[in-house]
């Protein structure tokens, strides 16, 4: 649950998830939150250079992953780097919803070309 000044929202998003090759799809449910962490993320799409943020987030220190998905990636990217250095680093087809905690702000962003919707 996000909080948005004395009102709760609610975000999330789920999926199927699974490559064109995989007999057994996933769901998918996020938002993701980190155990002690700053943000909430609700992610919808692909990031394809997702492995490239993994690797930069570890460069910078980061050492704990759940698992090896591009949402935990991208997350862990902003956490580091900051939302917008994020955004222009990300190569792939999104919607985001990050709801920062400390901030109390809401931030909503989608690919470039707009491929995946964001209402």
């Amino acid at each position: 649950m996000l909080g948005c000044g004395s009102t709760p929202v609610r975000a999330s998003h789920s999926a199927i998830a699974g490559s064109p090759s995989s007999t057994s799809p996933r769901v998918v449910i996020s938002p993701w939150r980190r155990r002690q962490g700053r943000f909430n993320l609700a992610f919808n799409g692909e990031i394809s250079n997702h492995l490239d943020l993994r690797r930069r987030a570890e460069d910078a220190g980061h050492r704990v992953w759940r698992g090896h998905s591009d949402t935990e990636s991208l997350l862990a990217h902003i956490e580091l780097f900051g939302l917008e250095h994020t955004l222009k680093e990300s190569v792939g087809m999104f919607a985001i919803a990050l709801w920062d905690r400390k901030h109390r702000m809401l931030h909503l962003a989608r690919d470039r070309m707009g491929e995946k919707p964001l209402y």
